[in-house]
């Protein structure tokens, strides 16, 4: 009866072992992936596919609006990473909007800047005083709450035939105030059309540099 006993105490002993050792070995992987989580900050905490976004303004007509086909964001600073995005600018309701499109982009945690990356264009459509007007260059940050862009990038300007090229990029307002600065090396080319037509076989063509 005691070798019984004895017995049963040696296996009572060895399976509280076992369920022991179980319980620490699954407590101590659950430290690690938790660590591990916290860590690895290139982890996006939600994803968003097909996504579309409008923000209107004061009086209730849309201002910007945002599509791309993928929304990662991320926890550790509030950034939000997209794929194929493309922005609609518009100034007022009356003038055609700005539409920007790139291959990727990023914007900040408060949504103020938008970074858009691997090549960007930038187009607005003709109106009857103006031609259209298309804006390239490989990437752009564009400040949406003050109405602002710049690149340090190579950018290249087409309004109807008139082309113009900046090697270091430009600062561009696009609000109330419509201006554009360029930087480093700008070259103009323009295509004269006010030469009476009889004297005039073909478009005159001036380069400035």
């Amino acid at each position: 009866m005691r070798v019984t006993l004895e017995r049963r105490q040696l296996w009572l002993t060895i399976i509280l072992g076992v369920i022991g050792a179980a319980a620490w070995w699954y407590l101590s992987t659950q430290s690690i992936d938790s660590r591990s989580g916290l860590s690895d900050v290139n982890q996006p905490d939600y994803t968003v596919d097909m996504i579309q976004a409008v923000v209107m303004d004061a009086n209730g007509q849309p201002q910007r609006r945002l599509k791309t086909d993928q929304l990662r964001h991320y926890a550790v600073d509030g950034r939000s990473e997209l794929d194929n995005p493309i922005v609609w600018l518009r100034r007022n309701a009356i003038e055609p909007p700005w539409q920007v499109t790139a291959a990727v982009g990023k914007i900040n945690a408060d949504g103020t800047q938008t970074h858009l990356g691997g090549g960007v264009v930038a187009e607005r459509a003709a109106t009857a005083d103006t031609p259209a007007l298309s804006i390239k260059t490989s990437a752009i940050v564009i400040f949406t709450d003050i109405q602002y862009a710049e690149t340090r990038h190579f950018v290249a300007l087409d309004s109807g035939d008139n082309r113009m090229t900046a090697e270091r990029g430009m600062q561009v307002w696009f609000g109330d105030e419509q201006r554009a600065k360029l930087f480093g090396r700008v070259r103009t080319q323009l295509v004269i059309s006010d030469v009476p037509a009889r004297k005039r076989t073909q478009p005159l063509k001036k380069s400035i540099r």
